[in-house]
């Protein structure tokens, strides 16, 4: 079941099609770091035994990094409605963009090597005359699918 994201209140008739997340795969880097991170910590605190310190402090910097790409992902929503397109990003600095249907003049999508390998990429969404000229789903999985889904949403409104 799709649902709304928080704070948004639907307009009349508004149903609600897509309803997603940044995706975790755009946090493995941070997470790769976290591990890495950690076994130098160990290495340096067990086997060199440098001190306690370096080592807490290698962990803190390890704990910021993790706690920094969980926020990333929870505070990151994205909504597509037969009425509105919804992206949300940010806790403390916060950008919402709600574009109406009509105002959609384009869509492509953006893809690194690395995003085709793990299935995610950047949706970018034209919006002439709104915004900054545009309006970015970044890295979300299957951006292909969700495209596609766009299409049939905006063929089907502009019925």
């Amino acid at each position: 079941m799709v649902r709304f994201p928080r704070f948004l209140e639907p307009v009349q008739g508004e149903r609600p099609i897509w309803y997603g997340r940044l995706s975790a795969k755009c946090v493995l880097g941070s997470l790769f770091a976290f591990f890495i991170i950690l076994l130098l910590a160990v290495l340096l605190g067990v086997i060199l035994t440098i001190g306690p310190a370096i080592a807490l402090f290698l962990i803190i910097i390890d704990l910021i990094i993790l706690i920094r790409a969980l926020v990333r992902v929870s505070s990151t929503e994205y909504f597509i409605s037969n009425y509105r397109v919804f992206v949300r990003y940010g806790i403390i600095r916060r950008e919402i963009y709600e574009v109406r249907h009509e105002w959609i003049s384009n869509y492509t999508i953006r893809q690194g090597f690395m995003d085709r390998l793990l299935n995610r990429g950047d949706l970018v969404i034209g919006t002439p005359g709104h915004y900054k000229g545009y309006v970015e789903m970044k890295c979300v999985s299957n951006p292909i699918t969700l495209k596609d889904l766009l299409k049939n949403v905006l063929q089907k409104y502009r019925r």
